[in-house]
This record gives structure tokens, C-alpha cells and sequence, in this order.
């Protein structure tokens, strides 16, 4: 029996310790090497059989009488590390039992049903082995189908923490729309972007960081914006802050943001139209170019427009320019939609190329105020057929209105000092030029190629004619040349079909290579004297076929009279409306044509007329005597020189 109990905890310590534990112990107890291998065949036989053993031991337990439990209760337990006694030797006897059961083991296929005493040995020694290991015991086949109620606690706090895991992965799909504040870098703005409204808002107080175009945070969904909002208190939006977000539709802009930074909105292929708050003062480089779908824009009073803005906007029909300081280069370039441009007086510069190609524009309001128009600011608008130049403007930049090729007619104003080089050329239908008094130099080429005009007036003022100002005027058949031009430069009315007779003043003192060159009827030349000595007729009239020395006029000194007269006037007619007096009334000319006027002295109510010399009375000018002094000049003929400056008094009654 001893050995048994022993055998018994041997099995029982190796299916709680594992096999390793189980053959040391064996081998200690037996220091036998066969025991070792009994041990390592017999747990397998364990597992073929123990569920069964495990029932058959239950039932028993069950039919065993209360004295039997009772004193197998009593049995002290085998502990799992009792070594056994190096002197004890398991007998002969039992080894050749066991070892026959290894042999069984090893081979199933020759096993022999178990002899009645071995079956009842393996009951004894499960039985004992559930009351003193009952941990070790494998669950019957009900236990290994249903866990424990602690094991399923376990299982059920794993899986808890790992949906709970799962959800900080991935947000809830409402979580996935709200909009979040996130930190703008270099700033102190915040932006959301709100993925169900695909609105983008920017918020805080502050400017807005010039990152780089992908450095922006909502870079990664510039896509899938299509509004954007800049909240009160933002100041500026950077440079490239939305370049190329060609799914941007609308953008709204709270007052308070003064700058809007280059590139900020350029290829939004999407944006329709944009409305600039008050306050904004300027809007930089390229901020809304190649915003190709953009038809409308409303710029606010004061802000600084500057180079390419709008360049190739070519959707844009509707601009207003509310009193905007200034249009710069290429500002609106290529915006090939627009028809009509107003430019408030508020600008006192156009830039360079500003509406360079704007084929479509056809009416251009410049406002008074407006001082300079730039090199090429409406070059190449083909449909221009209207545009008024104000008293304000002093410089026309050349090539301004080049190839506008339906413009009929163009008034320039005497405060315009110069007109540039090629500011009109290749203006094909244009057939009316009036040059105000004051202009002092037209530049080179400055009305090259006007094929349908036929008459040209220029002032005393113009001192200088550039090289091929009228070249290819071909219809261009009377031109008067106002006594103060001192000189005409080379092929400056080269090519003309229809000229017959021209007056050069006595002031003009340099006449250039081929100034009438290829005028082929030209005939009848009235000059000065001393403008004859100096000049090679061939070379300044080359191809002139009609022409000979023998149609040369020398001019005679001026015989240019003129008195003052008394004119009346009815009070009741001043009273309703301004009233204007005709030269005739008021002067005794001798000749009558080709006479300048210049109003010396007199009341500021009477206006007097520089071309025709009327006076003009203005409205409720009271009763009384007035007199006025006016200057006069003759500006000469074909016969005759200028004559010097005359003054004469008109005395006007008004009763």
C-alpha cells in the first residue's frame, strides 16, 4: 500500500508541476532510469482515459458508504515537494507492473485488457489523487464547454477594454463632423474645418502666419472645403492660404481683416463671386488670379489693388470699385468678361497692363482724380468704342489704348502734359483726335496707323512731335500745326495718300529725316525763312512727287489786329440761366481764323473760351458794368506768321 500512496502522489505532483517536475521527483525517489520513462509514457494514456476515470471516480465517490469517506478524509494529503527517502526502493514486483503498462502504452494496437488487480490500483490512485490535488484535475467535458464565473468576469473586462480601445480609435461618425478649434501654427487663430457643412472658420484675434502653401493644418481636406469663413477679430489672411482649392465656392470675410496676402485665394476655379469688407486696405499679389469661375467682385473704398489680383479672371463681368486707392500692374489682366469699367477719381494711378486684354470691355469711366494712365492700361481691348480722359490726368504711359481697334473718337484734356510713345498707335477706326491746350510733347508713333482720320489740330503748347506720330495716317488730309511747335521728328507724317498743302509755323526750328516723306500729292509747303536755310527739302520731303521748291511759301510777317467791344446783356436772361456772348460781339479781328485766347483780368463770373474767345456769364451775376481783359494771339496761316500776344478790353453791361 505504500508504494501505491506513493505512486499516487507521483502522478498527482506531475499533472500540477508538469512532466519535468514529475521525472525529477521520480528519479530521486526510485534512482531508477526506467521510472523516468514510465512517467513520460504514462500521461499520454492519462489523457486518452481520464475524462471517463473522472466520471467513474464521481459515481463512486457517490456509492461509497459515510465510514469509508470519513476515513480516507482522515488520510493526511501528500504535499506536491515531499522527496522520498533515498532508502526506500520501489519493489521488483511493482516496477515489472508498471513497466508493463509503458510497453501497453507504446503500443496500442497489442494492448491486453487489464488484469481486475492493476484496474483497481489506477481507481485507488485517482481517487486519492482528487482528495489531495483537486486543482489538477482537468475540467470534464461540461467545464471545458462552460468557463468559470470569475473566468467569464475576465473575459467580459477584456472585452470591455478593448472596445473601449476600439472607440478612442475610431471616433464616432458625429464626432467624425464636429467641428474642432485647432491651433494655427505662428499665431494666435484657431481654425475648424466642419466635414457635414465642408465649412473651414477661422477664428480668434490676430493676423493669420504666412506659412508655405502645403504648410497650412487644413491642408490635408483643402479638397473637400467649399466655404470658407474668417471670423470677427481675424486681421489678415496669409499668403497661399487657400491657393488651389478649386472646390471653394464661397468665402465670407468679417470686417476688421485689412490684408489679404498673395496667392491667398489664386486658382480657386470654384469661387463665383467675392465681396470685400470695408476696412480692407490691401489685397496683395496674385490674391484672387486664375479664379477662372469668378463673375462678380466688390471692392471697398480705399484699399490698394496691387499687381496681377485678378489677372486671367476671364468669368468676371461685374466689378464695382468703390473708391478704391489704387490699381496696380496686370490687376485685371485677360479678365476677358468684363464690358464695362468704372474707375473712381480715388485713384490716382492706373497701373501697367491693368486691362491689358480685356477684348470685351467696351464703355471705360475714368473718374476726376485719376492723374496717370499707365503703359499698356488698356492695350488690346478691341471692343473699346468709348472712354473719357478727365481734366486730372497729366500722363497718358505709351502703348495705354494700343490696338483699342473700334475706338472712334478721343477728347485728351490740356493738363495731359504728355502722350506717350505709341499711346493710341494701331487704333484703326479712330477718326476724332481733340488735343487740348497744354499737351507739350506726343510721343513717338503716338497715333501710328489711324487709317480713317482725317484732320488733326494740334495746339501751340506741343513743342515736340515724336518720330512717326501720324506715320500711315494715309486719309490724313489737313493738318494745323499751332504756332509754339518747335520741332517735327523724323517720318512724323511718313506716308500719306491725300495730303495737299501744309503750314509749318515760324516756331518750328528742326524738321526731321522724311517728316513728309511718301506724301505723294503733296504740293503747296508754307515755311519760315530762316527754316528754309537750314533744311534739306529732299530729305525732309523725300517721294514727294507734286512737290517743288517753286510751292514754297515763305511767311510773311504777321498783320494780326484786334480790338475790344461793349456787349449788353438782360438781367432777367442772367437771372435763369448763364448766358454766353459769341466773339463776334465782343472783339475786331483781322484775320478772323487762327486766333488764340487767354482771359487776363475780370470777375471770376465770366469765363472766357481759349479756342473761340466767347465769354460766358455765370447764372445771377447782378446788375452792372464789367470789364474783362483778354489776351489774343494770331497763330499764322499759309501766308502769314504768328503774331505776338495782344491785350484788349471787353466791357460787358448787364441790365
Amino acid at each position: 500500500m505504500k508504494v501505491k500512496r506513493m505512486l499516487a502522489g507521483i502522478v498527482a505532483m506531475a499533472m500540477t508541476m508538469g512532466m519535468t517536475s514529475a521525472v525529477v521527483l521520480a528519479d530521486e525517489t526510485a534512482n531508477a532510469p526506467e521510472e523516468t520513462s514510465i512517467v513520460e509514457t504514462a500521461e499520454p494514456k492519462e489523457k486518452e482515459t481520464k475524462k471517463p476515470e473522472a466520471k467513474e471516480t464521481e459515481k463512486k465517490e457517490e456509492q461509497k458508504p459515510a465510514e469509508v469517506k470519513e476515513t480516507e478524509e482522515k488520510k493526511p494529503a501528500v504535499k506536491k515537494e515531499v522527496e522520498p527517502s533515498e532508502s526506500e526502493e520501489a519493489p521488483a514486483e511493482t516496477k515489472e507492473t508498471v513497466s508493463s503498462e509503458s510497453e501497453e502504452t507504446k503500443a496500442p494496437e497489442t494492448k491486453e485488457e487489464e488484469p481486475a488487480e492493476s484496474a483497481e490500483i489506477k481507481e485507488t490512485e485517482q481517487a486519492e489523487t482528487a482528495e489531495t490535488e483537486p486543482a489538477a484535475t482537468e475540467p470534464s467535458e461540461s467545464e471545458e464547454t462552460e468557463p468559470a464565473a470569475s473566468d467569464k468576469d475576465e473575459d467580459k473586462a477584456d472585452e470591455g477594454e478593448a472596445a473601449e480601445a476600439e472607440e478612442a480609435k475610431v471616433p464616432v461618425e458625429s464626432d467624425k463632423k464636429a467641428a474642432k478649434n485647432e491651433a494655427i501654427p505662428g499665431c494666435s487663430l484657431t481654425y475648424a474645418f466642419n466635414e457635414s457643412t465642408k465649412t473651414l472658420t477661422i477664428s480668434g484675434k490676430g493676423t493669420m502666419s504666412d506659412l508655405g502653401y502645403t504648410s497650412y493644418p487644413w491642408y490635408s481636406v483643402k479638397d473637400q472645403i467649399e466655404k470658407v469663413v474668417i471670423s470677427s477679430g481675424v486681421t489678415s489672411i496669409g499668403n497661399y492660404a487657400f491657393y488651389e482649392y478649386k472646390n471653394l465656392q464661397s468665402v465670407t470675410i468679417s470686417k476688421g481683416v485689412t490684408r489679404i496676402g498673395k496667392h491667398a485665394f489664386r486658382t480657386c476655379t470654384g469661387l463665383l463671386s467675392i465681396s470685400l469688407p470695408d476696412g480692407v486696405k490691401t489685397v496683395e499679389e496674385s490674391a484672387f488670379r486664375d479664379c477662372t469661375g469668378l463673375t462678380k467682385a466688390v471692392l471697398p473704398k480705399g484699399v490698394k489693388i496691387d499687381q496681377e489680383v485678378f489677372w486671367n479672371c476671364y468669368n468676371l463681368e461685374s466689378l464695382t470699385l468703390n473708391n478704391v486707392a489704387e490699381i496696380g500692374f496686370r490687376a485685371f489682366r485677360d479678365c476677358t468678361g468684363l464690358k464695362t469699367v468704372s474707375i473712381p477719381g480715388t485713384v490716382q494711378v492706373i497701373g501697367e497692363e491693368a486691362f491689358f486684354n480685356c477684348c470685351r470691355v467696351r464703355t471705360v469711366k475714368i473718374g476726376n482724380g485719376v492723374q496717370t494712365i499707365s503703359k499698356n492700361a488698356f492695350r488690346n481691348c478691341h471692343c473699346l468704342n468709348s472712354v473719357n480722359i478727365p481734366g486730372s490726368v497729366t500722363f497718358i504711359g505709351e502703348t495705354a489704348f494700343q490696338s483699342c481697334t473700334v475706338l472712334g473718337s478721343i477728347s485728351i484734356p490740356g493738363s495731359v502734359n504728355t502722350i506717350g510713345n505709341s499711346a493710341f498707335i494701331d487704333c484703326t477706326y479712330l477718326d476724332s483726335i481733340t488735343l487740348g491746350y497744354g499737351i507739350e510733347t506726343i510721343g513717338d508713333s503716338a497715333f501710328q496707323g489711324l487709317g480713317y482720320l482725317t484732320a488733326i489740330s494740334i495746339p501751340g503748347s506741343v513743342k515736340n512731335i515724336g518720330n512717326y506720330a501720324f506715320a500711315y495716317c494715309r486719309r490724313l488730309n489737313k493738318i494745323d500745326l499751332g504756332n509754339g511747335v518747335e520741332k517735327i521728328g523724323n517720318n512724323a507724317f511718313f506716308v500719306n495718300d491725300v495730303l495737299k498743302s501744309v503750314v509749318i509755323p515760324e516756331t518750328v526750328t528742326a524738321l526731321g529725316t522724311s517728316a513728309f516723306g511718301n506724301c505723294p500729292v503733296l504740293a503747296n509747303v508754307s515755311l519760315s525763312q530762316e527754316l528754309k536755310a537750314i533744311i534739306d527739302l529732299e530729305a525732309v520731303f523725300p517721294n514727294c512727287a507734286s512737290f517743288h521748291e517753286e510751292g514754297i511759301t515763305i511767311l510773311k510777317d504777321s498783320i494780326f489786329k484786334a480790338t475790344g467791344k461793349t456787349a449788353t446783356v438782360k438781367v432777367k436772361k442772367v437771372k435763369k440761366k448763364a448766358q454766353t456772348l459769341a466773339a463776334s460781339s465782343l472783339y475786331t479781328l483781322t484775320p478772323k481764323t487762327g486766333v488764340m485766347f487767354e482771359k487776363a483780368s475780370g470777375k471770376a463770373n465770366f469765363t472766357v473760351n481759349k479756342t473761340n474767345g466767347s465769354i460766358t456769364i455765370k447764372k445771377k451775376t447782378k446788375k452792372g458794368t464789367y470789364k474783362i481783359s483778354v489776351k489774343v494771339k494770331s497763330t499764322g496761316n499759309a501766308e502769314y506768321k504768328a503774331s505776338d500776344w495782344k491785350t484788349v478790353t471787353v466791357t460787358i453791361k448787364i441790365k
